[in-house]
């Protein structure tokens, strides 16, 4: 009876030091765990090159990111994980994995935390799960990041995980990790999966021109669904001259520009919009 008692006494003691992952982040900046080993468990929502995110449940101050690159579990894993907790450069993390229990796998991902573009900023959702809507606002802002904004403020989405190039003017639905990394949160989408086109009608190839002669050329496009076909034309960016219209609805879009005077610079806008009037 003692030993079993004791046994007792020992679980009861491990289960006590088990943090969860909103007692690390402290719901503040800085984790009060800072340099202290600790011991918690998560599912695996992530996976980088360096290391993996993890959440034990849905909303703010429930992820956190490992710095490892000796385990490799994957997205869908139950972890139990033992290391120190560090503060890197703005990120709560943590590092110097010792001890790492893959208790389950195929596990749903936590349901996505669905806020506006400006709270995706806010240190509350750091390493969750989050998904966004907005329209791209800048399609380049540098090391394959793109921004969004809904009218609330913009927010960043890198490539870190999925390679994507966005579209200005778009309506996109974004799902993923909120990263923060050179003084920017940023959202992590995984896969395809995670970056979906919002706009119910969309560029699938933009305006090209195509069989120049000094007195004609084509422009041609295509769209995600059908649409119309709109170009216009002139001399100055006002598109003065009468635009070229086809109302059938279709996803391939040519339009023969004829009579062009050369050596003359002309300004063409190519647009198409769907049976709804979405342009």
């Amino acid at each position: 009876m003692k030993h079993i008692l004791f046994f007792a006494a020992m679980f009861v003691t491990l289960i006590a030091n088990t943090q969860t992952i909103i007692e690390i982040q402290g719901e503040q900046d800085n984790s009060p765990f800072d340099t202290q080993v600790v011991t918690t468990n998560g599912i695996v929502t992530g996976v980088f090159d360096d290391g993996f995110f993890i959440q034990d449940g849905t909303g703010a101050w429930n992820g956190l990111y490992v710095f490892d690159d000796s385990e490799s579990p994957a997205v869908g894993d139950d972890v139990t994980i033992t290391g120190t907790v560090d503060e890197f450069y703005g990120l709560t993390e943590l590092v110097d994995v010792s001890a790492m229990t893959v208790n389950s796998s195929g596990n749903a991902s936590p349901t996505p935390v669905v806020l506006s573009t400006m709270d995706a900023n806010q240190e509350a959702y750091e390493c969750v799960l989050v998904t966004v809507e907005g329209e791209c606002t800048n399609a380049d802002l540098g090391f394959g990041e793109f921004e969004l904004d809904d009218g609330s403020g913009a927010c960043r989405v890198d490539d870190l995980l999925f390679l994507f190039s966005a579209q200005e003017t778009l309506m996109y639905n974004v799902t993923g990790l909120n990263y923060y990394s050179f003084g920017d949160f940023k959202i992590v989408p995984r896969d395809e999966d995670d970056v979906l086109v919002a706009s119910p009608v969309f560029f699938t190839v933009t305006p090209e021109e195509w069989d120049i002669t000094t007195s004609s050329m084509t422009i041609t496009w295509e769209t995600n669904a059908g649409a119309n076909t709109v170009l216009e034309w002139g001399l100055t960016p006002a598109y003065e001259l009468f635009p070229q219209t086809d109302e059938t609805l279709v996803a391939s879009h040519s339009v023969d520009m004829i009579g062009l005077q050369p050596g003359t610079v002309y300004f063409v806008r190519a647009s198409s919009h769907n049976a709804d009037g979405s342009t």
